[in-house]
């Protein structure tokens, strides 16, 4: 019985030391953890994500091979649908139309890769706190509260696996803190070799329609911000083509290296006019306002008062 004591006792001090010691670190630490692990470990498992009353299964297998890094999502739930990356090369595959669409343009924000590089000055704009040590799909892991400094944007929880830094656990929070939008590992492997066989789409393509999305044009830099919200900066200025001889629409992203909001400026179909309006799904928000000849619509993980202010600030620099 003494020795059982004495080697229940020794574990706990050893366990409080190790907690002690990750803990020690400046908490902004974990952001630069969280956006290498993410890009450069293999792993493979189960998440649920959750926005108000619907929720999605999805399996994720994420392995990297010197410069190249590949991942493969297959939702679980509904309709069949399967996305395989090769770096920037996305294939969605969609049995129920028999089609693939092909796509060029990595996403700029995906799960568990919520965390940009070089993320540390985001504390410019949250408060970055540690919270307790807990228990998430069989990993230990460390809360890491992103408390933002102002009204643009939403709040944070962040699980992170505290060998990896990889992210097991993600909430969105609104103004009072609230989650409106969360992603769960319920299994996940960090760091187990990867076959191709896992990053090999299940569904064969033969006879299947291809749809090549439009590769985007340079922008001509007409279309720009009179000023920016605090934090946010524009990370991408491109036009694309939706169809053949379609007209261009102008595409500007803006961040905050950890939000995003997407910009598009199209010209005015006069058959089919927009309205100022507003709508929201979850985190994601959007907010129309038609000008002189063009729509301006505007959609990102913020709140409704960023999208609205970004709105009004995108002119025409060349008109």
């Amino acid at each position: 019985m003494i020795g059982r004591a004495v080697c229940m006792a020794v574990l706990l001090v050893a366990s409080n030391f190790a907690r002690s010691q990750v803990s020690a670190a400046d908490p902004t630490a974990w952001l630069d953890r969280m956006a290498t692990a993410a890009q450069t470990l293999n792993y493979s498992g189960t998440f649920v994500f959750q926005t108000g009353a619907r929720s999605e299964t999805s399996l994720i297998v994420h392995a990297v091979d010197g410069d190249h890094e590949f991942a493969r999502l297959e939702a679980l739930d509904g309709s069949p649908r399967e996305v395989v990356r090769d770096n920037n090369e996305v294939r969605c595959y969609l049995p129920d139309d028999r089609r693939v669409v092909v796509d060029k343009r990595r996403p700029y924000r995906e799960f568990p890769a919520l965390i940009k590089p070089n993320a540390r000055w985001l504390a410019d704009h949250y408060a970055v706190r540690e919270g307790e040590i807990e228990r998430i799909a069989g990993h230990e892991v460390r809360l890491v509260m992103l408390e933002p400094k102002d009204g643009w944007r939403y709040g944070h929880r962040l699980w992170v696996d505290v060998n990896s830094g990889l992210i097991v656990k993600a909430q969105t929070l609104d103004e009072r803190s609230h989650p409106i939008e969360q992603f769960s590992f319920t299994q996940l492997s960090i760091g187990a070799p990867i076959s191709r066989a896992q990053l090999t789409a299940k569904h064969a393509a033969g006879g299947w329609k291809v749809e090549n999305l439009p590769v985007s044009e340079g922008a001509d830099g007409r279309w720009r911000a009179r000023s920016l919200l605090p934090g946010f900066y524009k990370t991408q200025e491109m036009r694309h083509r939706w169809r053949d001889g379609g007209p261009p629409v102008e595409h500007l992203v803006f961040s905050d290296g950890l939000a995003a909001v997407s910009v598009f400026v199209e010209p005015l179909d006069r058959d089919h006019p927009h309205e100022t309006g507003a709508a929201a799904q979850g985190a994601l928000n959007l907010f129309v306002r038609p000008i002189v000849g063009y729509t301006i619509t505007v959609l990102g993980e913020v709140p409704p008062a960023t999208v609205r202010k970004i709105a009004y600030e995108i002119e025409n620099d060349k008109p």
